[in-house]
């Protein structure tokens, strides 16, 4: 979701509700460069990124300290957001045609809510990141929620292995005793159901985990979309690419690069211009609620 506030908001105490300002913009590829911040200036247009519920967020009083070069425009009334506004380009996020992306609106214009933020993109526009080092973060060729799933997949299958493991002890135990004296005291006979029940639970468990994961591994490895990042200008150091699943942290700044996934890795080399889009594809993982 889009945000703007008139106070000053201070998320440094809300780990799981982050918020973005974008910081840069690729034309050829139509991507957008988010920079994670948490001191939010009033009256700065920015992107959130959580899962839905209701959050309290802190006021920071006074004046902030905080100012960002930031492409998002915030409202804090509802307006009538046109296509172009002088030398800008304008989007908004929506749940469109191709999913959940930034729009330009049509010859009409889009109504935008009290308290939204739309994207207001110079028409020729070549650098990437901001300078000073400045964390920013671009993700292309990339499914965040399917990863986080396929991990948190993969801790639960490998947590209820090693319960299955000492289940699988414990029962063995308990038949052993039985077979050596033919026969069990009740409160250990229902102990042993106990085990046998949980031992079925654990393997059905595992069994669908195990689907799902294969199911999650098929389509991060068939992603169709690999992704290139082409810069005809400067990447600032402190840009993080992420191509796939792989990352490139820029150390130094550097100009005219592209950087694409390879055998694992993410690579630079030449800048290569592609079409420009029309619309921007949000990054993965975001709603357009």
């Amino acid at each position: 979701s889009t945000y703007c506030s008139d106070k000053n908001l201070d998320f440094s105490s809300k780990p799981e509700l982050k918020a973005y300002v974008a910081t840069g913009y690729d034309k050829t590829t139509g991507t957008i460069w988010l920079t994670r911040v948490k001191d939010v200036p009033a009256n700065t247009g920015f992107l959130l990124m959580g899962d839905p519920d209701t959050y309290d967020i802190p006021v920071k009083e006074g004046v902030s300290d905080s100012y960002y070069e930031n492409l998002f425009k915030g409202t804090l009334t509802s307006m009538k957001l046109q296509a172009t506004d002088g030398a800008n380009t304008n989007y908004y996020l929506s749940n469109g045609s191709y999913g959940v992306g930034f729009y330009k609106p049509s010859s009409d214009g889009v109504s935008l809510g009290a308290n939204r933020a739309y994207l207001s993109v110079p028409t020729d526009i070549q650098a990437v990141g901001a300078a000073g080092g400045t964390e920013t973060i671009l993700e292309v060729g990339f499914d965040p929620k399917s990863k986080a799933r396929l991990l948190e997949l993969q801790e639960q299958q490998a947590a209820l292995v090693k319960e299955l493991e000492e289940v699988d002890k414990n029962i063995e135990t308990l038949e052993n005793q039985k077979k050596v004296r033919r026969s069990l005291p009740v409160e250990k006979e229902q102990t042993l159901s106990q085990f046998l029940s949980r031992k079925t639970e654990i393997t059905e468990q595992t069994n669908q985990m195990t689907e799902e994961i294969n199911d999650l591994e098929k389509r991060l490895r068939e992603l169709k979309v690999v992704g290139k990042v082409n810069a005809s200008g400067t990447v600032f150091a402190g840009s993080k690419i992420y191509v796939r699943d792989e990352k490139d942290e820029v150390k130094a700044d550097c100009k005219s690069v592209t950087f694409y996934y390879e055998n694992g890795f993410v690579r630079r080399g030449k800048f290569d211009p592609s079409q420009a889009a029309n619309d921007i594809k949000a990054p993965d993982g975001y709603s357009s609620n």
